[in-house]
Order: structure tokens, then C-alpha cells, then sequence
């Protein structure tokens, strides 16, 4: 995981390996099977995943913060990721924990960047990955 064209590799094809390595800093235990499932759905083509699980599951690790740039580097090769959630408060928190992520992981930086912050006239935050001519859009159900 040392050669940057192996880690690429390797964790394009699969968001578990891409999880591990450049996430590997919010794995505390094992990873427990249901958490495995998770990443396992994230790498399928069902456009609706429902998933309820405790609090404190790796829930949002995982959906909001993981998944949105493997999405865009790995194989699935997105475009444009939306996240939403139910108020504003909760996309702050979300949109601040993927910002934070982007500008302190030093080899996901090296390896995704540069990365870049939009912010419109509506307030609707964004984040630009240059070199993939993506975008990750976060909004809740709130605004209009």
C-alpha cells in the first residue's frame, strides 16, 4: 500500500479497501459483518439502500463521508454526489466532517486532490474534485 498505483489500484475497485486504508483512522474494533455488508452495498448498482442500524454504527462514516469520494474515485466514477439530510444542522456537521477530511488526510489529498469549496448565493455548499470534474453537494430537506 506503499506504491501510490497499487493503493489507487486496489481501492478503486473496492470502497472496503479504499474504507480501510485512507479511513483507517475511524476504525476502533473489528469491523463487524453488518458494517462490512454496508460497504458492500455502497459498491452495488441499487440506485435505494435503507439501512437502520444503532447509534453510533459507522452510519454516517460510512454514507457521508466515505462513500461520497470513493463514488467519485473509485470504479463508480460519479460525477456529482448529493448528500442529503433532514435539516440544516446535520448538513453542516456532515459537510464540515467531509471538508475536514479532504484538507487533513495527507495521502488521500495527495492521491484525490486538489480539492476545492464552493459556496453559492443560496448558501448550498460545495466541494470540487479538480481532477475528476466532480462535485459533492450538500442541502437538506429544508431548503428550497
Amino acid at each position: 500500500m506503499k506504491n501510490r498505483a497499487v493503493r489507487t489500484s486496489i481501492t478503486k475497485e473496492s470502497h472496503n479497501w479504499f474504507f480501510h486504508f485512507y479511513m483507517s483512522h475511524y476504525v476502533k474494533y473489528e469491523t463487524a459483518p453488518f458494517q462490512k455488508e454496508m460497504l458492500m452495498l455502497t459498491e452495488g448498482s441499487d440506485p435505494l439502500i435503507v439501512i437502520s442500524a444503532f447509534r453510533g454504527s459507522a452510519k454516517s462514516t460510512i454514507f457521508t463521508l466515505s462513500y461520497p469520494i470513493w463514488a467519485i474515485l473509485g470504479k463508480q466514477k460519479k460525477k456529482f454526489v448529493l448528500i442529503l439530510s433532514q435539516n440544516q444542522h446535520q448538513v453542516k456537521r456532515h459537510f464540515i466532517n467531509l471538508r475536514k477530511e479532504l484538507e487533513s488526510n495527507k495521502v488521500l489529498a495527495q492521491d484525490l486532490g486538489p480539492f476545492k469549496e464552493d459556496v453559492d448565493e443560496w448558501g448550498v455548499s460545495a466541494i470540487s474534485i479538480s481532477n475528476y470534474d466532480a462535485k459533492i453537494v450538500a442541502a437538506s430537506l429544508e431548503q428550497n
